[in-house]
């Protein structure tokens, strides 16, 4: 491959990269949004948390890929400066880009985490409140039946 294809394979790296970044920002707006509602979708909760952890893996998988590219590509961006000067301006500005957004991210995932831990500790102790009147239904039911209940020797005995 020629430099230069390395350096637009490079570049295009980087911009599919952003915008999976940019996916990954739209789902953490979507889990706020779930997350701000009283009582949430926890199935949505799922297919979002699902569908983000199949973004990560695919942006994981560019990395891997950028980084082979760079590889190839290093020696060449930091010896011809010059020739390569726009195309280097370009990178670092994606570069930056990409920054903000994994930083904008990591806010979200962090506010996410809290909002969802709220509503999960929130749904644990409905789950106790639930089993504990299960269990007080029961046993007012069981009592209930004994009270109810005529012992049949007062009725086989004749006067």
């Amino acid at each position: 491959m020629e430099e230069r294809e390395y350096v637009k394979a490079l570049v295009q790296g980087l911009e599919k990269k952003i915008d999976v970044l940019e996916l990954i920002k739209a789902k953490n707006e979507e889990q706020k949004t779930l997350l701000s509602e009283e009582d949430p979708d926890i199935d949505k909760w799922d297919s979002l948390t699902d569908s983000k952890g199949k973004l990560i893996d695919e942006l994981n998988l560019l990395d891997d890929g950028f980084e082979e590219v760079y590889q190839h590509v290093k020696d060449v961006l930091t010896t011809k400066v010059n020739e390569y000067s726009s195309d280097i301006q370009y990178i670092k500005k994606l570069i930056r880009r990409l920054t903000d957004l994994s930083m904008d991210i990591q806010a979200g995932e962090a506010r996410n985490k809290e909002m969802a831990e709220y509503h999960f500790a929130r749904l644990k102790k409905r789950g106790k409140t639930i089993t504990q009147s299960n269990r007080a239904a029961k046993l007012y039911k069981d009592t209930m039946q004994r009270v109810n209940m005529v012992d049949p020797q007062f009725f086989n005995e004749k006067h």
